[in-house]
C-alpha cells in the first residue's frame, strides 16, 4: 500500500502539494497523515514523502484504483495489486511509511488532481485520497 500512494505523489506533481482524504469513517486506514518534505517543489527536486496511519485489519490483497486529472480533463488511469508493491499480509496496526523520490523534470503548468481509491482483499475500501497540486 506504501508504494501505491506515494506512486501517486512521486509520479505527477510539484509545487505546493495539497492532500484531501476522500473516504469513509468505515475506511480500514484511518488518522491518515501525509507530509512531503520540502512542501514546495520543482520539476527535478528531490523529496521525501511519509504516510503514516491505523490500519485496522490484515492486509492479505486488494488493489488500488489511481486516477490523475490536469485542469479537470482526465490524462492517466492506472490499477495496481497491492501485493505486487509492498510485502504481504500487512498487519493491522499503526503504519508509517517512507519514501524517497524526484520530480519529473518536466511537468506542464496547471492543476492536477490525483485519486487513489484502495480496496482490500474483501473489496472493501482501505483509504481513499485526493492529491492536488497547482504550477
Amino acid at each position: 500500500m506504501k508504494y501505491i500512494l506515494l506512486f501517486v505523489i512521486a509520479s505527477v506533481f510539484a509545487g505546493d502539494v495539497k492532500v484531501k482524504m476522500c473516504g469513509s469513517p468505515n475506511d480500514h486506514f484511518q488518522n491518515v497523515n501525509i507530509a512531503v518534505n520540502p512542501s514546495s517543489l520543482s520539476a527535478g527536486d528531490k523529496f521525501v514523502v511519509t504516510v503514516s496511519g491505523y490500519l485496522d485489519e490484515e492486509i492479505t490483497g486488494g488493489s488500488a484504483d489511481i486516477h490523475v486529472s490536469l485542469d479537470g480533463i482526465h490524462i492517466m488511469s492506472d490499477n495496481k495489486k497491492i501485493c505486487e508493491q509492498v510485502t504481504c499480509p500487512v498487519s493491522s496496526g499503526d503504519k508509517t511509511f517512507t519514501k524517497s523520490a524526484t520530480v519529473p523534470g518536466f511537468v506542464l503548468p496547471g492543476h492536477y488532481d490525483a485519486k487513489a481509491v484502495i480496496t482490500d482483499q474483501n473489496g472493501e475500501e482501505i483509504s481513499c485520497i485526493i492529491i492536488g497540486i497547482d504550477f
